[in-house]
């Protein structure tokens, strides 16, 4: 289901913070807010912004909040071992004998294991997949930085990415998926499925599950055996928040016709880092009001591609920028993660948070803060079923 049309967006609470403080910025020809544009202040509201909601979860209740209790689901997929064959790169290999196997995107999000040639014992995560040719690409590169070659053998299927939103924190016993007809698995510590594995690869349906660090404040599922057909896993767990973002900029010139594309030269993130997950909206100038989902982000230059501009209303076609508009660029999902039920407060968090970070005053925003925090508490307690004791139950 859909958030109602009411609900809170990260850009509305920035503007709130921004007028707060005087720093907004106002429409020349409405003369409504808006956040900053700027790039110091924007950065320094939005970190205001975050460690408000950081503080609201933190004022949680002796057991924790409900609405951080959640189940996590794991599609499991068809467990693949071959040798690199072509396409060989920094970033990028195929293997001929997967071609046509699978769909595009079949491996996107699992982590492939080197376990033979060069490369041997480091790890990639997938971030695109081509089933007609086989090919996998890793765009951060192998973890130890080598580049395979035609000896570089490999396997995957076995370790699964977990969603950034996962802690660490797991709440209850695995699962299949309902009716899937496949059972049990059981939480193991990680240790036995090395052990395991040291004898070779088996497949089969897995009935071991573990979860372990991966890179930095990342972690992977591994199973045992090696999946053989398609499944589904689900686990309670604990959500974690990371952080809400919004970055801003101004077109130094566009490139293209149908749709224009905007190029900045002070953008310094990695290749491709918005791509699909991130909206581009033209705040002021030409293309007010005009957006588009990030198809394509070429760091060398600095372009931001979009499929076509699109007017406020989603439907009609917008207006392509020009040079020296003002833009910013918005994840696709930009909600506070708690739910509808407590945007009140955690705009209050935020507000207080501000007052107290860049005003050093703590007066009406801290009191309306604490006032809406008790009522929070109440509905979060109104989330929890009362007759079914503790979510997911107690590992044993």
């Amino acid at each position: 289901m859909s958030e109602p049309t009411s609900s809170l967006v990260f850009e509305d609470v920035l503007t709130e913070m921004a007028e707060l403080v005087g720093v907004a910025d106002y429409d020349s020809s409405t003369g409504i807010a808006i956040h900053p544009n700027d790039k110091g202040d924007i950065n320094k509201l939005k970190r205001v912004a975050n460690n408000g909601i950081r503080r609201f979860i933190s004022d949680a209740p002796p057991l924790g909040w409900n609405w951080m209790k959640r189940i996590m689901s794991i599609t499991l997929k068809i467990s693949s071992s071959g040798t690199a064959d072509g396409n060989l790169a920094a970033t990028t290999f195929s293997d001929a004998t997967l071609a046509g196997t699978y769909d595009n995107d079949y491996y996107n999000g699992l982590i492939i294991e080197i376990v033979g040639g060069v490369g041997i014992g480091e790890t990639a995560l997938i971030t695109d997949y081509v089933g007609a040719t086989g090919l996998f690409t890793f765009s951060a590169g192998l973890s130890g930085g080598s580049t395979p070659t035609a000896t570089t053998e490999f396997a995957i299927g076995h370790r699964y990415a977990l969603d950034q939103s996962f802690g660490g924190q797991v709440e209850g016993k695995p699962t299949y998926l309902r009716s899937s007809g496949v059972g049990p698995i059981e939480w193991v510590n990680e240790l036995p499925i090395r052990q395991w594995r040291e004898d070779g690869s088996h497949g089969g349906t897995p009935h071991q599950m573990a979860v372990r660090p991966y890179g930095t404040r990342r972690y992977e599922l591994l199973v045992y055996p090696d999946p053989g057909a398609v499944e589904i896993i689900q686990f309670p767990y604990t959500y974690y928040f990371g952080k809400l973002d919004i970055l801003t900029g101004t077109v130094d010139s566009v490139t293209g016709s149908v749709p224009a594309l905007i190029v900045d030269a002070d953008r310094n993130e990695p290749e491709d880092y918005f791509n699909t997950d991130w909206i581009v909206e033209v705040v002021s100038g030409t293309g007010k009001g005009s957006y588009g989902v990030v198809t394509n982000f070429v760091k060398s230059s600095g372009t931001i591609s979009v499929a076509g501009w699109l007017d406020i209303d989603g439907t009609s076609v917008g207006t392509d920028p020009v040079a020296n508009d003002e833009y910013r660029l918005l994840p696709v999902s930009n909600l506070q993660p708690a739910g509808f039920a407590f945007d009140n407060v955690i705009r209050l968090a935020c507000m207080a948070a501000v007052e107290a970070e860049l005003d050093d005053v703590q007066t009406i925003w801290e009191n309306k803060y604490t006032q809406a925090l008790g009522n929070a508490l109440k509905i979060d307690a109104r989330l929890a079923p009362k007759t079914v004791g503790n979510f997911g139950g107690r590992n044993k």
